[in-house]
C-alpha cells in the first residue's frame, strides 16, 4: 500500500511539474526596447505594438505608446529594476482609446551605471475577461 501511495504522489508531482513548465508565457526578452524603437509581440491572439522614444532618459518622463489589436478594459503598468532590486514602481497610464495607451515612464538614477529595467504590463481584454501579462525590457546609462 505504501508503494502504491508513493507512486500516486510521484505521478501527481510529475503532472504538476509538467503542467507548470508547459504554460504559455512570453520571455521578458521578447520585447526589448534597447535595440529598436518599436516592438511587436503576440500573446493569446493579442498583438501589442510598443513604441518608445530612444534613448530612455533618467529622471525624465519618457513616453511609451502601446497599441493593442483588441479592445481592452484596462491596462496597468509597473517599473522595476532587473540588476538592482528597487521594488515595483507604479507607472502613470493614460488611456487614449480602447486600443491605445500612453505610459509616462520615469526611471530613477541609482548606484548602477548601467541599469536594466522592466516594464510589467497587465492588460484586461474586453472579450472573455482575459488578463494578459507582458514584460518590456530596456536599459539606461548614466
Amino acid at each position: 500500500m505504501k508503494t502504491y501511495l508513493k507512486l500516486v504522489f510521484a505521478l501527481i508531482f510529475f503532472i504538476f511539474v509538467w503542467f507548470y513548465n508547459n504554460q504559455k508565457t512570453l520571455s521578458p526578452h521578447d520585447c526589448e526596447l534597447d535595440f529598436q524603437v518599436k516592438c511587436n509581440t503576440q500573446e493569446q491572439g493579442l498583438t501589442l505594438d510598443i513604441h518608445a522614444s530612444m534613448p530612455v532618459m533618467l529622471e525624465t518622463s519618457n513616453k511609451v505608446t502601446i497599441n493593442l489589436s483588441k479592445p481592452s478594459s484596462d491596462l496597468k503598468a509597473w517599473l522595476s529594476g532587473q540588476n538592482m532590486q528597487m521594488g515595483k514602481i507604479p507607472i502613470q497610464v493614460k488611456r487614449v482609446n480602447s486600443n491605445e495607451y500612453q505610459l509616462s515612464v520615469v526611471p530613477v538614477i541609482c548606484a548602477e551605471a548601467n541599469m536594466i529595467w522592466n516594464i510589467e504590463l497587465e492588460i484586461e481584454l474586453l472579450d472573455h475577461n482575459t488578463s494578459i501579462k507582458q514584460d518590456v525590457m530596456f536599459e539606461t546609462q548614466r
